[in-house]
């Protein structure tokens, strides 16, 4: 498994990664994911890179071919990021995003020098909290009614990690 910029060519298979129930149910991202919301999604990175808000990455096999998912760190402000992340159902328990959870978090506290991440998972979303908890992140608190999902507000888990706490 390796992280790497998105291309053009991953169009096609953007709505198989993201037409997924636990995607659906779990982030903002359209549903039904059609391939017009690729080819939009794709043509922000310029502007994301350049405003230097998101640096959204391809989470794909060790031979850089077929897409296992998506990876992205986002900027908020002071030397603080906040991840997501998404895996495609069939490669989930394989360690994926375990392991593009730790190659981009190491990356991010050691080349951009980041002082803090944060993941926010919803409160009842299992998978996600205890994989944050084995790369290092901590519970810190429940933001209540902090999203607006589909229609309906949910609770949030924000769990930070401090640069020096990635767990191997």
């Amino acid at each position: 498994m390796t992280l790497r910029a998105w291309r053009d060519s991953d169009v096609a298979a953007l709505p198989a990664l993201m037409n997924e129930e636990a995607i659906a149910r779990w982030t903002p991202a359209p549903s039904p994911y059609e391939e017009r919301h690729a080819i939009e999604w794709l043509a922000t990175h310029s502007t994301l890179m350049r405003r230097r808000s998101e640096l959204p990455l391809a989470v794909v096999a060790a031979d850089g071919g077929e897409l296992l998912g998506s990876i992205a760190l986002r900027f908020p402000e002071d030397r603080r990021g906040e991840l997501g992340y998404v895996i495609a159902a069939p490669e989930r328990r394989r360690g994926y995003a375990t392991r593009a959870v730790r190659l981009y978090a190491r990356w991010a506290f050691e080349e951009l020098r980041i002082e803090r991440l944060e993941l926010l998972v919803q409160t009842d979303n299992e998978a996600s909290l205890a994989l944050a908890e084995r790369v290092g992140f901590r519970r810190e608190g429940v933001l209540r009614s902090y999203r607006s999902l589909r229609g309906r507000r949910v609770d949030m888990v924000v769990l930070g990690m401090l640069r020096g706490e990635l767990r191997s």
